[in-house]
């Protein structure tokens, strides 16, 4: 298994404790008031998480991976993620690193121990299937609030009782993107993403993200799902993935973060 399917699936976690929603000029626009409860309960400088992703196949196998996840904040716009595989051995060491740029643009670094070399990837390689994984590199993006594309709060309604945000993001033509657009549902009181749907057209759904908010990291009123779940509708696929430990004490230095780390 390539290591970027734990890396996106890592990601998925780092979205439930922070949504990068673009800010707005306007003090009245609702997307201010999103970001807001989002930016309220997310972890105040960084995190040291402990996962465990199992990828599911059509015919039901599975295969599972361990890894660990760095993700700091370095100003208000900025921040990184660095995942890291533990476990098996096979792909033991290698990783991916997604640094956000001031501009609100992103840039994604990989890095395989067997061909001991970094590599940048560029916009053609984003919207790729990764090696049969339920995710692409623009799913990595979109999940960590780094992607392009204008973002907007359609309204307020009801999902599983519970009242949520609406919250719609297109992609700009430009990016050639695979989606025509990524539709989240925000829970109003706990501020958590509830549900994320993948659309390629009109009244094609092409992949479902899902979280059970009723297991939750909470502390300190930072709060993250235990437990998330990815369904690619077309591929009848699916990746799940559980938070065994997080760290939020742990202080970690900009070097970790940097581009020659992943070679370590």
């Amino acid at each position: 298994m390539h290591p970027i399917r734990l890396a996106l699936a890592i990601a998925l976690l780092c979205l439930f404790c922070l949504l990068c929603l673009p800010s707005q000029s306007l003090a009245t626009d609702p997307l201010d008031e999103v970001k807001a409860c989002l930016d309220a309960q997310a972890p105040p400088d960084s995190s040291v998480q402990q996962v465990r992703f199992t990828s599911v196949s059509k015919t039901g196998s599975e295969r599972e991976i361990l890894g660990t996840v760095l993700w700091k904040r370095f100003s208000e716009k900025t921040a990184r993620v660095l995942a890291r595989v533990t476990a098996p051995e096979d792909v033991r060491g290698s990783a991916v690193l997604l640094i956000q740029r001031k501009d609100g643009g992103s840039d994604l670094f990989s890095y395989l121990p067997e061909l001991r070399k970094v590599r940048r990837l560029q916009t053609t390689t984003l919207k790729g299937n990764l090696f049969g994984s339920d995710f692409t590199y623009e799913d990595f993006q979109q999940l960590q609030g780094m992607a392009d594309g204008e973002t907007v709060v359609e309204g307020e309604e009801m999902l599983d009782q519970a009242a949520v945000w609406k919250v719609t993001r297109t992609p700009p033509a430009e990016s050639r993107s695979m989606y025509e657009r990524v539709v989240s549902y925000i829970e109003k009181e706990r501020c958590l993403l509830l549900k994320a749907e993948m659309w390629e057209g009109p009244e094609r759904l092409r992949k479902v993200m899902t979280a059970d908010v009723e297991r939750l990291f909470d502390e300190g009123g930072v709060r993250i799902p235990r437990s998330v779940t990815l369904v690619d509708q077309k591929r009848g696929t699916r990746t799940e993935l559980e938070l065994l430990e997080i760290d939020l004490a742990k202080k970690i230095k900009r070097k970790e973060l940097d581009v020659t780390a992943l070679e370590k």
